[in-house]
């Protein structure tokens, strides 16, 4: 009949089934557990090793050009090349063997080189040093007197200035004491107020004790 109540068989059977059940949810949940999860495979590691490498530059090979030094002379702030010098030309200057050559300039050039004559004294004094320490065997091909070199001068405003002073004849004198002297002509400053502003004169000097 419909209203009759279930059998004790029924019921166990109904008990026993939900308790396997059971049984069946804890054990996968205990195997999953133990296992972890799973290992990436050997794509996804290449894949990762690939980018680590991509991003590091290969040895060897060559930097790009804008990361090589520059040359000095392509950067903007490089020293343009220098023009002609100042001291050229003096070839074409008439050379003046004496004092008097010089006209109106005589007197005031000779009295600046008794001038630079006491300036270059310490350079006469230093010289004749070593010569009493060291003598000197005579100069066979160009031994008689001083040595003479040319001064360069240049007209200014009033003065003359020595631009430069270099060798004629070295005579008896040693190489020490014209390079002594010539540091101390050049540059030297000449009152004369006959000076002519831009010309140029060139005048023979004996370098005398």
């Amino acid at each position: 009949m419909s209203g009759a109540p279930a059998s004790p068989v029924r019921t166990r059977t109904l008990l026993a089934a939900g308790a396997a059940l059971v049984a069946l949810a804890l054990a996968a949940v205990f195997w999953m557990t133990r296992t972890g999860p799973a290992a990436p495979g050997p794509a996804s590691g290449a894949g990762i090793g690939g980018g680590d490498a991509a991003a590091q530059p290969a040895a060897g090979v060559a930097r790009p050009a804008d990361a090589l030094p520059v040359p000095a002379s392509a950067r903007d702030d490089a020293a343009a090349p220098a023009g002609p010098s100042s001291v050229e030309g003096w070839s074409d200057v008439p050379l003046a063997a004496r004092l008097s050559n010089l006209g109106p300039l005589a007197r005031p050039v000779y009295d600046g080189l008794q001038k630079a004559r006491a300036a270059m004294e310490p350079c006469f004094q230093a010289d004749a040093k070593d010569e009493a320490a060291h003598p000197r065997a005579p100069n066979q091909e160009d031994g008689w007197g001083a040595a003479i070199v040319t001064l360069q001068m240049e007209g200014r405003p009033g003065e003359l200035v020595i631009v430069n002073a270099p060798l004629q004849s070295i005579g008896t004198s040693s190489l020490s004491l014209v390079e002594c002297c010539e540091k101390v002509l050049r540059g030297f400053r000449i009152p004369a107020d006959a000076a002519t502003p831009g010309k140029r004169y060139r005048l023979q000097h004996q370098l005398i004790r």
